[in-house]
């Protein structure tokens, strides 16, 4: 049995420190937690057990921790954290109670977003059992990174997350909607007399559009032109499935959601406003891309893996990582950062330095703005 105060090289007392430990000897290179205290983030981590790894190996030494953490009022959660001490990384998941504030908007995508939301909600708003996955890790001379969950409001999915930056907590939502007119604008933009008008041309379906316009004084009247040439209006919108009007007074934001845009020439305008009353938006929710196992083969010290990966983007990667719990989103990393843009990924994991034991493989998709999956 060991005991006292832990300081930890290369990782501040702001993101992580322990205290007061109380630690017993697990042969060979394990020390049980059985007392003390820690914070990360610079928040207590309550009801605190796991274990110290001091095997030497960048992939494993570090910490297994297991507690409750209030992260400033946002997310109320039992955490499940992996510390790399010499990869100077946090990794885990955790699950808990979310509150989303009534949060401000310094960018009119954000008051777009809030307007569908608030049209679902009031806020502020808590859900329960929200799963959240956590990356933190040191980059370019400073501590970046996330919590980072999906919140799903009746039909609509937005990516929710805590970003660590500059020592503090910043709460973000929606960001795993993009800006259609910078991917297909087919150059149709401009004031035409006293209205401004937008066409794109979608290649394919698309899931979860929405046709939005933002006043500067006066609330937007708008119009929506199909590709088979109907004129969707506030008055008329009732005839057509799946479409839904919505206006906000409160930031003068007018919309059309869909719930699905067939492919084909649209057409989206305000009929009261010049260009420079109104600024349009046409937004839409990206793809969750997901990885699935598709080989997993040991030969001797060697374990190849293959996997593949759905609606893989350019931005799409993948991280592989073994645990000895079947936790998910909890592991020593195998190999991480693998571009997946093709649809699939292949490494090969060395296990000459790993431990005898039985490990539960597990992926991390990154990308299109969503929550790591």
């Amino acid at each position: 049995f060991f005991g006292g105060d832990l300081g930890i090289t290369g990782i501040p007392s702001e993101v992580f420190v322990l205290d007061d430990m109380g630690l017993g000897y697990q042969h060979p290179y394990r020390l049980n937690i059985e007392a003390g205290t820690a914070r990360f983030l610079d928040y207590p981590i309550a009801k605190l057990s796991g274990y110290l790894d001091v095997s030497g190996d960048a992939h494993r030494t570090g910490a297994g921790l297991y507690g409750r953490v209030n992260f400033a009022g946002f997310y109320v959660a039992n955490i499940n954290l992996k510390m790399l001490v010499m990869l100077k990384k946090f990794n885990g998941s955790a699950s808990g109670t979310l509150y989303i504030p009534d949060f401000g908007c310094d960018s009119i995508t954000c008051s777009i977003i809030k307007t569908i939301i608030k049209q679902y909600i009031s806020l502020p708003y808590s859900l329960a059992s929200q799963r959240m996955v956590l990356d933190v890790g040191y980059q370019n001379g400073e501590w970046i990174g996330s919590l980072k969950g999906t919140v799903t409001l009746f039909n609509k999915r937005f990516t929710v997350s805590l970003n660590y930056y500059n020592n503090q907590l910043h709460f973000s939502i929606g960001g795993n909607y993009e800006d259609l007119m910078q991917v297909f604008a087919n150059g149709k933009s401009g004031a035409l007399a006293n209205l401004v008008e937008q066409g794109l041309t979608f290649p394919t379906d698309r899931e979860d559009v929405i046709f939005a316009a933002v006043g500067n004084a006066v609330q937007p009247q708008i119009y929506l032109i199909t590709p088979n040439g109907e004129e969707i209006t506030s008055s008329n919108v009732g005839n057509f499935s799946g479409v839904s009007y919505i206006e906000s007074n409160e930031n003068l934001v007018t919309l059309f959601s869909l719930d699905n845009a067939a492919a084909g020439s649209w057409t989206f305008g305000v009929s009261n406003l010049s260009s420079s009353e109104c600024t349009i938006k046409i937004l839409s929710r990206r793809q969750l891309s997901q990885t699935s196992f598709t080989q997993v083969n040991q030969s001797g010290n060697t374990v190849n893996i293959k996997a593949s990966v759905s609606s893989a983007e350019s931005d799409t990667r993948i991280s592989f990582y073994y645990s000895e719990r079947a936790s998910g989103s909890t592991g020593s990393p195998i190999v991480e950062n693998l571009p997946a843009s093709s649809g699939t990924v292949s490494t090969s994991w060395d296990t000459s330095t790993v431990t005898t034991g039985t490990y539960y493989l597990f992926a991390k998709t990154y990308g299109n703005q969503n929550a790591p999956i």
